[in-house]
């Protein structure tokens, strides 16, 4: 997760390799359809952005909104989740406690960031409000988050709490069997999703950038679209992955009409 690596950085790193033709910041896509064989994709003024004949939506929870028009609703919610900043001194009782890694548990957290000499700061987390997405702050939160690293640490209730010095919301998009979606929608060609990744994107995007590549690669040789389900590649087939995780990733397993059935393995 985010202990680990530094997600910032890794994206950053990406769209440097991308040009300008193929990296467009700062725009609202506010709605998608197909035509002539071709998906069209404009913004909040209904100004076509571009065309292409393969769109991925990895928008989070807004990928219901551009699915909207195409009567598509993956039946996605919001689950809030708030991040706490506390500052700790080297004096602290509290110190001997604090990890000098990254933990991941009961509750995470980050290693402590140095302010001054006798100074740091941790942060730690997180809440999980189910259906809600506000991205307000709530002090209980924060309270929640104390209690949980004091458990997780075993730091004695006698020590007075650590001084709050910030903290974080974003909300995550999960679906409502908590598997993460990701692969084509049935019945339209070229349209892929990939969300509701919840609270284990890093780990699942690795996985599904390995399951697009074969997916795609499939496609492309045989000049058609799959649509209804994933094109497993030998070597995640050689690796284990079976049919059934498969088809608990669907990205239309929750849609009327379309068949949760087995993925495509390579034959021989």
């Amino acid at each position: 997760n985010g202990g680990w690596v530094d997600l910032q950085q890794i994206c950053s790193d990406e769209q440097k390799q991308l040009s300008s033709s193929q990296l467009k910041c700062s725009t609202t896509v506010s709605k998608i359809y197909f035509r002539n064989q071709q998906w069209h994709i404009l913004d909040c003024n209904d100004e076509l952005i571009c065309t292409s004949d393969r769109i991925f939506l990895a928008a989070a929870l807004e990928t219901n909104n551009l699915l909207k028009s195409l009567s598509v609703d993956l039946f996605l919610k919001p689950v809030r989740g708030q991040l706490t900043k506390a500052k700790v001194s080297t004096s602290s009782p509290w110190w001997p406690k604090i990890p000098s890694s990254a933990i991941s548990g009961h509750v995470y957290a980050l290693p402590p960031r140095k302010r001054t000499d006798e100074e740091y700061e941790i942060v730690f987390g997180s809440t999980y409000d189910e259906d809600c997405d506000d991205l307000s702050i709530w002090e209980s939160s924060n309270q929640e988050n104390l209690d949980k690293l004091r458990a997780s640490l075993e730091v004695e209730p006698e020590f007075e709490n650590l001084e709050i010095s910030g903290q974080f919301v974003g909300v995550r998009c999960v679906s409502k069997d908590r598997m993460p979606m990701m692969g084509p929608i049935k019945n339209y060609p070229g349209l892929y999703v990939l969300t509701a990744l919840g609270s284990r994107a890093v780990m699942w995007t690795a996985l599904a950038s390995q399951l697009f590549t074969a997916h795609l690669t499939h496609e492309l040789q045989e000049e058609t679209f799959f649509d209804e389900r994933f094109f497993a590649g030998d070597f995640l087939t050689a690796a284990g992955l079976t049919p059934e995780l498969l088809s608990a990733l669907s990205a239309g397993r929750f849609l009327a009409g379309v068949s949760n059935s087995k993925p495509i393995f390579p034959s021989g």
